[in-house]
């Protein structure tokens, strides 16, 4: 399955568009029909998590706030998704093309370079804490 994405520097889904090709045919997603959906749920997060599985991707949002008595945080789950790998790509090529017309539009994010903690990489090996 080829996948290919165009974004423009609006953010409107009908100028973003993802082609699923297969033996059968291709597949537009750039201009899907929402007005039969039932619900839109709207959820706040100000913090995500992210975990996978050999089938499935994993985004986990929350909302964390300060325990009570002001000593440690507390995370709320809002909401969970979970998608296959191909969606998952899907996603990430998605957002980082929204993330770039971000910058074109508006500059640099507010984010401080050191404030994502990638822990693995592929120069990086994970090792089992001493026992």
């Amino acid at each position: 399955m080829d996948s290919e994405n165009t974004h423009s520097s609006s953010p409107s889904a009908k100028e973003s568009s993802v082609k699923v090709t297969n033996v059968k045919r291709t597949i537009n997603f750039a201009n899907v029909d929402y007005s039969r959906s039932q619900q839109n749920g709207r959820f706040y997060a100000n913090h995500v998590a992210i975990s996978s599985t050999l089938f499935d991707a994993r985004v986990m949002f929350s909302d964390v706030d300060p325990t009570q008595d002001g000593s440690g945080l507390m995370a709320v789950s809002t909401v969970t998704i979970l998608m296959s790998p191909e969606i998952a790509e899907i996603l990430h090529k998605g957002l980082g093309r929204l993330l770039e017309g971000y910058r074109d539009d508006y500059g640099k994010s507010r984010l401080p370079e050191d404030a994502i903690e990638v822990p693995r990489g592929k120069d990086q090996k994970i090792t089992p804490p001493d026992e």
